[in-house]
């Protein structure tokens, strides 16, 4: 008798198991977050774009060593065209570096 409320746990517990976030992976991120807005204008500047009209449409961050986002946005100089950045930030060294910019 007492394995049926062990099963019964188990089985109810497997849902929330295959939703869980995998440790590594991309998650999605809020594109009105403070650190990520902070990110994508200094990457802007890192390739001499001004971040005038910036607007994120959406964004995926991984935790690293450091944080990766990718970033996906318009802005004044860019025209309407959705543009899409990865960028590479490890806040506590103060570093942001642009791995990939289309």
């Amino acid at each position: 008798m007492t394995t049926l409320p062990l099963l019964l746990c188990v089985l109810l517990s497997v849902p929330l198991l295959t939703e869980a976030q995998i440790p590594g992976g991309w998650s999605d991120a809020s594109p009105t977050d403070p650190d990520v807005l902070k990110v994508a204008k200094a990457a802007l500047t890192q390739k001499n774009k001004s971040s005038n009209g910036l607007k994120i449409i959406s964004v995926r961050s991984q935790v690293v060593a450091g944080m990766n986002y990718d970033i996906k946005f318009t802005y004044d100089e860019g025209g309407n065209d959705v543009h899409e950045m990865k960028v590479y930030s490890v806040p506590w060294e103060g570093k942001i570096e642009v791995t990939e910019f289309h």
